[in-house]
Parts: structure tokens; C-alpha cells; sequence
């Protein structure tokens, strides 16, 4: 059995890691440019890092990693919406469905399955809301089928990723 001093070293240990996963496939990855911003894949990893990691963790590494990419990608007038809807989106990831308990795998499992769709949301509408709040309703209105098409190919990359920790059993070597 592990200590507590060990457990948490090890959530803050991913915390950091998520947030830096985060922020490069943000930052560094080739990105899908906007007229008010851009598609990235991203919130594959902040579904998959609320998957993994304990709330306040998961939270803390999401908001940070998005928050922190906006400004080294110039974006720097989005990272306060970014460092909000992240953290909110791993927490409502998080907070959703926690009575389902089907599972597939440790990661894949219907709990998760489920929580895609309304976090997904979250973070669609967080960023309508930003826009609208910033520009106006037309440039927000702009913004809606590529944040949707975010939110949708990183629930697929994160259904994927789950998938190949799932039936690798990485995740379970790592926690011995």
C-alpha cells in the first residue's frame, strides 16, 4: 500500500506532465487557424488527463496547459478563457455520470464514454460564450462547427488513446 506522500508526489508528478502534454499539442502541433482562433487536438489530453488524474489535479493540469498555450501561441487574449474552460471542462469530465461504474477498461468505460459529449459541450460553449463576450455575435457564431469539430476529434483521439492504455495495461505497470 502506498503512503499518501508517495500518492501525491506521483498526481503531481502527471499534473505537471498533462499540463506540459497539453500545452504542446496546443503550442507545437500543427493547428487549424481561425478567424477568431484555431482547432487543435488538445482536448483529447484533457479528457484523458481527467480520466487519470484526482480532482484538484486533473483540473489544475488542464487549466494550466490551455491557459499557458494561448499565450505562447499569441493568443494571449484567449488564456484567461482557456485557463477557466479547461479547468472546468476536467472538472465537469469528472463530476459527470460518477455513479456509472460499467467499465470496459480503466480508462474506456462507459463513465467516461458518457462524460465526453456534455464536457465537450462545456468547453464548446464556454469558448461561444468567450467569443461572444469579446467580438461579437457573427465572429462567435463562426467559431461554432470548428469548436465543435475540436471537441469531436479530441473525444475520438481520446476514445483511441484510452483504448491502446486500456489493452496495453501501461497505466496499471505504472501505478506498481
Amino acid at each position: 500500500m502506498k503512503n499518501q506522500s508517495g500518492s501525491s508526489i506521483k498526481n503531481l508528478t502527471l499534473c505537471a506532465l498533462f499540463a506540459a502534454i497539453i500545452t504542446v499539442t496546443i503550442a507545437y502541433l500543427p493547428k487549424l487557424p481561425l478567424a477568431v482562433g484555431y482547432v487543435h487536438i488538445a482536448d483529447a489530453f484533457v479528457f484523458l488527463a481527467a480520466s487519470i488524474l484526482p480532482l484538484p489535479y486533473s483540473v489544475i493540469a488542464c487549466a494550466i496547459g490551455g491557459g499557458l498555450a494561448d499565450v505562447l501561441c499569441g493568443y494571449a487574449i484567449y488564456a484567461p478563457a482557456s485557463f477557466v474552460i479547461k479547468g472546468v471542462t476536467a472538472l465537469f469530465f469528472k463530476s459527470a455520470f460518477s455513479r456509472t461504474s460499467t467499465q470496459i477498461g480503466r480508462i474506456i468505460c462507459l463513465r467516461n464514454l458518457l462524460a465526453l459529449l456534455p464536457s465537450a459541450l462545456v468547453c464548446f460553449g464556454g469558448y461561444f460564450l468567450y467569443e461572444l463576450l469579446i467580438y461579437d455575435f457573427a465572429a462567435a457564431a463562426v467559431g461554432i462547427p470548428m469548436n465543435l469539430l475540436q471537441s469531436a476529434v479530441g473525444a475520438a483521439i481520446f476514445a483511441a488513446t484510452g483504448l491502446i492504455l486500456d489493452k496495453t495495461k501501461l497505466l496499471l505497470r505504472l501505478e506498481r
